[in-house]
């Protein structure tokens, strides 16, 4: 395993205004492994339930990097957040991380984003399917959407492989339970 992240890690200070999304770099604490983030949970613990408070519009996996979507923040203040990684083989990283919010602009909350009937949000990664669902693995919030459902009626596959096979198809003669579209 490689070397232990730093417990504390800062992020590139942002207006109450700006709604940004940070990516978090795990390969140093990854290298001489073959392992990889497979989940990224993330909480602000200096939210005090003001509607101006730091907040988490979503957190998602963005081409195999930590992403974090955050908005809006009290101005000149310092909010820290707690942000976990678990890998595919069980490693867990979890630490607090900083982000300064700076006096440039007067507080605002953050933007909307997209979310499931249930509230979760969707990040930008998400997989859109014919009829406007959301393609999802399952889990205590969201709702599963089956083989199936990406699949017209007459049990044609929507997602294809580039030499023609129905995709669903390669996936279960693979055996895996990892979805990579590229």
């Amino acid at each position: 395993m490689g070397p232990t992240p730093s417990p504390q890690l800062t992020l590139q200070p942002k207006s109450s205004a700006d709604n940004l999304d940070y990516g978090l770099c795990p390969q140093q604490w990854l290298s001489g492994t073959t392992d990889y983030v497979a989940h990224v949970a993330a909480s602000v613990l200096t939210a005090t339930g003001d509607q101006a408070d730091l907040t988490i519009s979503w957190v998602s996996l963005v081409s195999g990097t930590p992403v974090l979507f955050l908005g809006g923040g009290q101005p000149g203040t310092v909010q820290t957040l707690q942000v976990s990684l678990t890998t595919q083989q069980g490693r867990v990283w979890s630490a607090p991380v900083s982000l300064a919010i700076t006096n440039t602009l007067s507080a605002s909350g953050p933007l909307a984003v997209p979310t499931l009937p249930d509230g979760t949000p969707v990040p930008p990664n998400a997989m859109l399917l014919p009829g406007g669902g959301i393609l999802t693995l399952g889990g205590s919030k969201t709702r599963v959407i089956s083989a199936q459902r990406i699949m017209t009626p007459d049990g044609v596959h929507h997602l294809i492989t580039p030499d023609g096979r129905p995709l669903l198809d390669v996936i279960y003669q693979a055996y895996t339970d990892i979805l990579l579209i590229a």
